[in-house]
């Protein structure tokens, strides 16, 4: 079976991470799968269970899409590895690529916060209790997507939140400027709250406190991105 049949086979396998993940050049690292974590679809991965597959496919090979659409690839991965956690991965989004500078700008301002891998089941079993065991499976790609059903994968470098770059981004996206503003001054305040050393101009923590129209602004964010 060519790979191109194979992908449009793949089961999804979405996991959560800490929001805080993206550098200034797009290079960002964590876990796209922990192992020993029962999802809400009642799948687990077993530790060795990527092995084979990281052999015959390393790291460039898999695709970093989004949110699993083969036709938009939004990076390069440079390193994937098992460890004792899960499966780290380390790589760059391509901010030349749309998709790739409006992936980086939601990562930094946390809206997106979840990874998932795309993958082949090539051997699992089930518990008792009903869970699938993955015991190997074929790793394709690794998508950021917007809902996770394991929350225990997490990117864990970030260094800076630039909020005029994604303020553009926003506006670039079809919000208006008094809306960009605000959904910039609203994560900028999550991020401090978080423990980030982010400032915060008066004006945009006034607007950030006027939580309606911060509520309207991520609507338009969301409905941008569908």
């Amino acid at each position: 079976m060519s790979e191109l049949k194979q992908a449009h086979s793949l089961k999804h396998l979405p996991i959560e991470f800490d929001a805080k993940a993206v550098k200034d050049d797009g290079t960002f690292e964590g876990y796209a799968s922990t192992f020993g974590n029962v999802d809400s679809g009642y799948d687990v991965v077993m530790p060795g269970a990527f092995a084979k597959s990281l052999v015959a496919r390393p790291a460039p090979r898999i695709k970093m899409l989004w949110q699993h659409d083969r036709t938009q690839p939004i990076g390069v991965w440079s390193e994937a590895a098992e460890d004792s956690k899960g499966l780290f991965v380390k790589g760059a989004l391509l901010r030349d690529v749309q998709r790739g500078a409006e992936a980086y700008a939601l990562m930094k301002a946390g809206v997106i916060d979840s990874m998932s891998i795309g993958y082949k089941t090539l051997e699992a079993d089930f518990t008792q209790s009903g869970v699938r065991q993955l015991k190997e499976v074929g790793l394709f790609e690794v998508s950021l997507v917007t809902f996770a059903m394991n929350d225990q994968a997490v990117v864990t470098t970030v260094k800076e939140f630039n909020p005029r770059e994604w303020e553009r981004g926003l506006r670039d996206a079809g919000l208006s400027r008094g809306d960009a503003v605000k959904a910039v001054a609203f994560f900028r305040e999550r991020l401090r709250e978080a423990g980030e050393n982010v400032a915060i101009d008066p004006r945009e923590a006034e607007a950030a406190a006027l939580s309606t129209d911060v509520v309207d602004a991520m609507r338009k964010l969301q409905a941008a991105f569908r």
